[in-house]
């Protein structure tokens, strides 16, 4: 699956391409929570705004029950399962495009 990302203003899109049956989004902004927030299947891939703090923020995508970082984020921190989070900063100088 590869990933893509973008931050906007006080916005962040998470988009993911790939083939999958459902895809979620979890980290910092909903306390990690399991179930995640849903992405919306869109032509080709899924999408989500998810509206986001100032400063960093980790997350991770649950795709089809499988957690994983985003692969087309560069920036990542290494968690305590030994894997990845990917990470997104927003900033007072982010505007949208």
């Amino acid at each position: 699956m590869k990933a893509l990302w973008l931050s906007i203003l006080m916005i962040v899109c998470f988009s993911t391409v790939g083939k999958a049956d459902n895809v979620r989004v979890s980290g910092d902004f909903n306390g990690w929570n399991t179930s995640g927030y849903p992405l919306k299947k869109v032509d080709g891939g899924w999408m989500l705004d998810v509206f986001l703090p100032m400063g960093k923020t980790r997350y991770r995508f649950i795709v089809d029950g499988e957690w994983m970082h985003d692969y087309a984020n560069p920036w990542y921190e290494h968690n305590e399962f030994n894997s990845k989070n990917s990470v997104v900063w927003k900033g007072p100088d982010d505007v949208a495009p």
